[in-house]
């Protein structure tokens, strides 16, 4: 999975320091960005985002991304 952010970041030519991974699986998404250094927002709409998790943030509806978002 490492391997994936790492091959996205080059494709898209970003650094994980300055670059965030949504999405809605805490484990793949959230722990998975995190260990690849990027920044992480859990989309969890029922709000079960764990605790202590290294999420940034955790969003209910897409539309908080926007107050969240630097």
């Amino acid at each position: 999975a490492l391997e994936c952010y790492r091959g996205a970041l080059k494709g898209a030519g970003a650094e994980a320091r300055s670059s965030w991974m949504i999405g809605d699986d805490h484990e793949a998404d959230v722990m998975g960005g995190h260990r690849a250094g990027l920044r992480t927002i859990h989309f969890s709409p029922s709000g079960d985002t764990p605790m202590g998790s290294p999420s940034m943030s955790s969003v209910k509806r897409l539309s908080e991304l926007l107050a969240v978002l630097p």
